[in-house]
């Protein structure tokens, strides 16, 4: 009878015994690993949830609150006010006209203001230096090219009347 060496399968069973041990207790850890970090995380997530419910709560009573709800009203419509407030600057937008119409030796009769458009009734007079229609020119083109601090923008101007008195209707638009 042929004699078979037992111990090599007994070595072989042995290892291959504890090397599944080792597999299994490696699993357990990190399952139990896993377990105990997901716990860590529900308990965050709770508090983190218990934060977020307490400042809706506290956003909501400060939502309440009258200032609160006037600033979100101006907050809404900002761009807006800040137009009304720009167009609605009349006294600025004469004396910056008188000062510009001053400079160019321009005379204006009557102002009128609409929807951001300023009519003028203005004249020019021939003096020593210039004529009239040289002064009208002049203040047309260095008002719209010149004078970077301008807040308007002039029209196109259709009809000049007289000869030494210019009269003429100028409009100017809101830039």
């Amino acid at each position: 009878m042929l004699a078979v060496d037992t111990k090599f399968y007994e070595k072989k069973k042995s290892s291959t015994f504890y090397t599944a041990v080792g597999f299994l207790l490696l699993v357990l850890v990190l399952t139990g690993w896993m377990f105990f970090y997901n716990t860590q995380l529900d308990k965050q997530n709770t508090e983190l949830e218990t934060q977020i419910t307490q400042l809706s709560t506290s956003i909501e009573s400060l939502k309440l609150d009258p200032n609160i709800q006037t600033y979100s009203i101006y907050e809404r419509h900002e761009a807006f006010l800040t137009k009304l407030a720009k167009e609605s600057n009349i006294p600025s937008f004469v004396a910056h006209l008188k000062k510009y119409f001053a400079i160019s030796g321009i005379d204006a009769k009557w102002f009128n203001y609409s929807q951001g458009v300023v009519s003028v009734s203005l004249s020019s007079q021939t003096n020593d230096n210039w004529y009239a229609y040289q002064k009208v020119v002049k203040f047309l083109r260095d008002y719209n090219n010149l004078w970077e601090e301008a807040l308007f923008t002039a029209q196109f101007v259709p009809v000049f009347e007289g000869y030494d008195r210019i009269n003429f209707k100028g409009e100017f638009k809101l830039k």
